[in-house]
């Protein structure tokens, strides 16, 4: 006969109306009971209390629910997307997002916008804002839906990134107020080529599973506890200065290192400034990289610390794992300068084979 529906936490607040019409065994009814919020109540619990003849049917302790109270709430919904997931890095696209407004107010074409944030995929920031708004075609009701064509640029630097596009009221992102939620915001993994540094591809030099190295996860990819998967995998830009490594593969058992023999690399044939190289030393060495192409012969000594303590010699740390069983683990990440005016076709290893090299990548000259 009767519902009443209401909202508990800092103050209360209730409302109670009778069913329009009688509702049979088995029939769903649906009824909008309309409660104010207490000012200033940052959660309420609600609950509804369904009665009949005088007697209570269904209690409310039945059908407790946490709500939180926010201070605005733009109420937008990311529907569908159409836009491509594999960019040139620096260039010019364009998405199709609809959009739903699942708030009680409208939207203002004059107030509300969207753009997009991009991510690395440890989840720190590429690039926040590049200033870029694409208003509304139009004003949006409550329930209403929208089509928005919105241009954006891809980062400079090639790499694996989380595009996030992020609605716009009133000059506030709604993705950095409280209580965002699921669908608020839209999040797309997308693959950027090109750019100043080019990865080089070692996978048919790799000769030493390095598994067992690792045992604390790492971002990208983390499917399992087992070591093979902790590491890095695949084209990925992270905090490492911007640069983007191929990180080798990690199914069980695979070959992901390369153990510094002497061995040539072949290298595209191009002019560049530097060779960006991660490497897993298992002791303190020395070594000497040779860089070679145009009939030249450019030698870079490098002395390498033991991935078992911090570095000694310049180098940073690429990635750590300080929680690795019995003893931390550290893959360092070392930077020598090449000659611009020479165009470089091949790069030597060191003669140390206790040093491990994990990836490689080449800077262009400008």
């Amino acid at each position: 006969e009767e519902a009443e529906g209401g909202a508990t936490g800092s103050g209360g607040a209730f409302a109670a109306l009778s069913f329009p019409e009688d509702v049979e065994p088995g029939r769903i009814a649906e009824i909008t009971i309309p409660v104010t919020i207490p000012a200033g109540a940052p959660s309420l619990v609600a609950s509804l209390r369904i009665m009949e003849g005088g007697k209570t049917v269904l209690p409310p302790t039945n059908n407790l629910q946490s709500v939180r109270v926010v201070p605005e709430d733009a109420g937008q919904k990311f529907i569908v997307h159409d836009l491509p997931q594999k960019v040139q890095a620096g260039g010019y696209y364009g998405a199709d997002l609809v959009l739903e407004n699942a708030g009680t107010s409208d939207w203002k074409r004059s107030e509300c916008s969207v753009g997009c944030h991009w991510y690395n995929l440890d989840g720190s920031e590429a690039r926040w804002d590049d200033g870029r708004r694409t208003p509304l075609p139009s004003d949006v009701a409550p329930g209403k839906r929208v089509l928005v064509k919105a241009p954006f640029v891809a980062p400079q630097t090639g790499g694996l990134y989380y595009l996030v596009w992020d609605f716009v009221s009133n000059g506030k992102w709604a993705g950095a107020l409280p209580g965002i939620r699921s669908g608020d915001t839209l999040v797309v993994p997308v693959k950027v080529t090109g750019g100043p540094h080019l990865p080089v591809d070692l996978s048919k030099y790799f000769d030493t599973d390095m598994a067992n190295y690792a045992a604390e996860s790492l971002p990208p990819f983390i499917t399992s506890f087992t070591p093979a998967d902790m590491w890095p995998s695949g084209l990925w830009e992270g905090p490492l200065d911007g640069t983007s490594f191929m990180y080798p593969g990690k199914e069980y058992g695979a070959k992901n290192a390369a153990a510094c023999k002497g061995q040539t690399v072949n290298i595209p044939n191009g002019r560049y400034s530097k060779v960006h190289i991660l490497a897993l030393p298992e002791e303190d060495a020395t070594g000497e990289f040779v860089l070679l192409g145009g009939g030249k012969k450019l030698v870079k000594k490098v002395d390498f610390s033991s991935w078992k303590g911090a570095p000694k010699h310049g180098e940073s740390v690429a990635l750590s794992c300080p929680r690795r069983t019995g003893q931390a683990c550290n893959i360092f990440r070392y930077t020598i300068d090449a000659d611009a005016s020479v165009e470089l076709s091949e790069l030597a290893l060191p003669t140390a084979p206790a040093v491990k090299i994990v990836a490689i990548t080449l800077e262009k000259a400008k």
